[in-house]
């Protein structure tokens, strides 16, 4: 069961990085993909829930915790998605980015959970992976935005707009 659940919450990192991958051919398909994520965690977290362990460690605690994260940055994603507002491409590249980093440290918590895993060693991991999830978020983020800036004309123009008049808040 917790191999079940692992597997699961992992395909959710999957998808949330497939969003990415395929947003600027189909904002559907990346809807579709972010939805399937955010299922793929729940019935993960479900899994690792039917597992029957005696107490549950700190580990597996916190990788519920990273599943929740998962399935917020997901939906934020999407709506960041909603109507494709160019302005808003960067942050569900950010959000989708750490939707997959969050789902990678739950399947890592539910894996050291389920071994014992020592607190020092937890922690380290966690901390490790969030450190390359992120450097791999800012790298993505890069490449897509210079790609959505030759083939979204109006990308590098609604940057120097009023946000308000495009849907949404300000830049911060």
């Amino acid at each position: 069961m917790v191999i079940t659940a692992i597997i699961l919450v992992g395909l959710a990192g999957v998808l949330a990085g497939g969003a990415i991958a395929v947003f600027t051919w189909s904002a559907v398909t990346s809807k579709v993909f972010l939805m399937a994520a955010i299922v793929a965690a729940v019935i993960g977290a479900v899994f690792n829930a039917a597992a029957d362990q005696q107490g549950a460690a700190a580990a597996t605690i916190w990788g519920w915790g990273f599943v929740f994260c998962t399935c917020a940055c997901c939906v934020i994603a999407g709506v960041y998605l909603k109507g494709r507002l160019a302005r808003w491409m960067h942050r569900f590249v950010i959000y989708s980015g750490f939707a997959a980093t969050f789902s990678a440290m739950a399947a890592a918590g539910f894996w050291m959970g389920s071994r014992g895993t020592p607190g020092y060693w937890v922690v380290g991991i966690f901390i490790g992976i969030y450190v390359v999830g992120s450097a791999c978020i800012f790298a993505v983020k890069t490449l897509t935005i210079r790609r959505v800036a030759r083939i979204m004309p109006d990308y590098i123009s609604s940057l120097s707009g009023n946000p308000l008049e495009q849907g949404g808040q300000g830049y911060w």
